[in-house]
This record gives C-alpha cells, structure tokens and sequence, in this order.
C-alpha cells in the first residue's frame, strides 16, 4: 500500500480533535489502519497494531494519542493553503514523501514570527 501524506495529516487532526477514525470519507479501514501502523512506527503517535493471522498484513492499528513529533508536524501542516504549496513543491522537485521532508517544506513557507 501506499503512503498517502494527506491521510496521515487528517489522522493527525482527527487526533487532535479527539474524533474516531472509523469514518473516514475517501479511504478504506483497512488504509486509515496500515497508516495508522506507519505513523506510530514513525513515532507520530503511540498505538497498538496486530494482525489476526500473524502475518505481516496490519489487521487494526489504534491510536492512543499523538507524540511530540506528531504536535510538530500537525502544527507545520495544519494550514491548508501551506499544505498545498509545500505538496506542490515537493512534487515539482522531485523531493521524498518522509515527515522530515515536510516538515522541513512547511517551514519554508512559514512567516517568521
């Protein structure tokens, strides 16, 4: 599967809103899990995974609540219009998907204070 980075920004928000991840319009559970697993692997937020047969599909994946570098990253992301440009950037040059990649493009286009 692939990771989708606007998945992984609206579990953080829904997260932070204390909302269920159960419905979450445009993608399947079984996608809202596995990204649910990668990001506590990334240690966006701390959860359980497990998978019923033992094999290495993720079956569910809970989060229990967000890391530091989960705030950090939601708190780069959350505006949409920077979120857009930092995606289009990202795109038009070729850059990797990682959370450190984004994080580093938000903050570009982040006024300093």
């Amino acid at each position: 599967m692939k990771r989708d980075m606007d998945l992984v920004r609206l579990i953080l928000k829904k997260i932070e809103m204390d909302e269920p991840l159960k419905s979450i319009e445009s993608f399947t559970q079984q996608q809202v899990d596995y990204h649910v697993a990668i990001m506590i692997e990334a240690h966006l937020v701390t959860g359980i995974t497990g998978s019923s047969d033992n094999s290495t599909c993720v079956d569910f994946a809970f989060p229990n609540r967000m890391t530091w570098q989960g705030h950090d990253f939601l708190q780069a992301a959350k505006d949409d219009t920077k979120w857009k440009k930092a995606k289009d950037y990202i795109s038009k040059n070729a850059l990797p998907l990682t959370v450190t990649v984004f994080q580093e493009v938000l903050h570009k286009f982040s006024p300093i204070p």
